[in-house]
């Protein structure tokens, strides 16, 4: 799957994921969550990690790649932060 392909995936993902409250985020997310899509060449995987749980805010990385041995070795990631007041930094 191409890069560009994947960037847009996790664009539409990391869309849905920060719309979520920061309780409902520390709630879904107190361990790595890892899941898989698609199928055959539209096959891709995401991996979704809080790096820090504060009181105010949580801090999420979400990263995808395609299942191929290069991709899976440097997936495309991007993070997001959702405060606790609703306020969201993407």
């Amino acid at each position: 799957m191409k890069k560009k392909q994947l960037r847009s995936l996790l664009d539409a993902e990391i869309s849905g994921l920060s719309r979520k409250p920061y309780a409902t985020l520390v709630e879904e997310l107190s361990d790595v969550v890892a899941y898989e899509r698609g199928e055959g060449s539209g096959y891709h995987q995401f991996e979704i990690q809080m790096i820090e749980h504060e009181r105010d805010y949580v801090h999420v990385i979400v990263s995808i790649d395609d299942g191929s041995i290069l991709k899976s070795m440097s997936p495309i990631s991007r993070g997001f932060i959702v405060h606790r007041d609703g306020r969201v930094e993407v």
